[in-house]
């Protein structure tokens, strides 16, 4: 008896049985708990019979390679160490092998992967461009959707452990249970993006000030305070305040605080509504009356201009700016900032003052509404990121 396995690039395994029916140099593909996950494998005979494998662990390609050739007793012993578990058993009394539409398919052209997206929007499975750009991958991939509205992050990431690691995990999220789940799944060895480390930082306005000023980019003077409360009960500090100023939530969320402040009167009046809110006083840097929209997806760039939204009936009517329009001044900024923060799906606002183009804000992962091509450059950025996971 002999074992033949050739894979193109690692096999994550879990505590999920996998059943693969095998037949002599038949290429099978590997269905995981009805998940469409395949790779490329060949099998020499083992009669009429199974392998079973309760998987915890991970076999990297070298070891899959190593296995070939091996006596029984050798690859038992290798699996030991791996702490998987493999047995033979009697294909036709197995039932989970019984259901065998999901377990094991003969192989069809193309590769298909898993992709997830984390989502906390229930309008995230119709937006224009996200609804798009996922109906197109789901033609070549697995795609389905993880909600975590509902959920504590003990239970997204128990709802997540019944499905096998999918190759890609999309971070659309910004709640804290969807970074709670994205931490677990990167500590198993899963592609998250953005990375739960760049979508952290994003939404702390705090750490996202301190990065800014160690990558040397131009930003806000930013003060944090515990909360509004706080900060009013200092009577000394708010006599020395330079209004005007902005004022902002420190963690940035759904229907957060951004306003303009003009004196200690309108920051009390902030109180009734925000008094336990951790906060950020931003210098108020004046602009040109616009806020320059930019939209990156993986160093494809796009922009337009939007009228500063804290104008009273300010529009919010994009107006787009033509890629080869967009200075080069923005695109270094921009591409500097996806550097520091180790961002591939972002968007920023810039303002253009006397001195230059200023940042004032990250979005990791915006919807990209309203910007032409952003559902193509979307799929072509999964599409090269899939590749990538292959020759890992």
């Amino acid at each position: 008896m002999g074992f033949a396995w050739q894979t193109q690039h690692s096999m994550s395994v879990t505590s999920l049985l996998t059943c693969v029916r095998v037949g002599f140099g038949i290429p099978v593909r590997v269905c995981v708990n009805g998940s469409r996950r395949r790779q490329k494998y060949s099998a020499v005979p083992i009669g009429k019979q199974c392998l079973n494998l309760g998987a915890r662990g991970l076999l990297s390609m070298a070891s899959w390679n190593a296995l070939d050739s091996m006596k029984p007793r050798f690859f038992l012993k290798l699996l030991r160490v791996v702490s998987i578990v493999l047995t033979v058993h009697d294909h036709k009394n197995c039932l989970k092998c019984s259901k065998r539409s999901r377990f094991a398919y003969p192989l069809s052209q193309g590769e298909y992967m898993d992709i997830c997206l984390i989502m906390d929007n229930p309008e995230t499975p119709h937006h224009p461009v996200i609804a798009v750009a996922l109906q197109q991958l789901s033609t070549t991939h697995t795609v389905r959707l993880l909600d975590v509205r509902t959920l504590t992050g003990a239970e997204a990431i128990a709802q997540e452990k019944i499905h096998v690691l999918a190759d890609l995990y999309l971070l659309k999220s910004h709640a804290p249970q969807a970074l709670d789940v994205a931490y677990f799944l990167e500590q198993h060895g899963a592609l998250v993006v953005n990375s739960w480390a760049s979508s952290s930082v994003c939404q702390d306005r705090v750490r996202m000030a301190q990065r800014m000023l160690e990558a040397n980019l131009p930003w806000p003077q930013t003060r944090s305070f515990a909360t509004l409360e706080n900060l009013l009960a200092d009577s000394h500090l708010l006599a020395s305040l330079p209004f005007p100023l902005i004022i902002k939530s420190r963690y940035s969320h759904r229907g957060d605080l951004v306003d303009k402040v003009h004196n200690v009167e309108q920051l009390q009046a902030l109180a009734a509504h925000w008094s336990r809110e951790p906060v950020v006083l931003q210098e108020f840097i004046a602009g040109d009356g616009w806020d320059i929209k930019l939209w990156v997806i993986d160093e494809r760039i796009f922009a337009a201009r939007r009228r500063t939204p804290l104008e009273a009936d300010a529009s919010k009517e994009d107006f787009p700016i033509a890629s080869k329009e967009i200075p080069g001044r923005w695109i270094d900024i921009v591409l500097e900032l996806a550097r520091a923060f180790n961002l591939r799906l972002y968007g920023v606002d810039l303002l253009i003052t006397e001195r230059g183009p200023i940042l004032v804000d990250i979005n990791s992962f915006p919807g990209f509404r309203g910007v032409p091509g952003a559902d193509h450059a979307l799929v072509d950025l999964v599409e090269r990121l899939l590749r990538e996971t292959k020759t890992l």
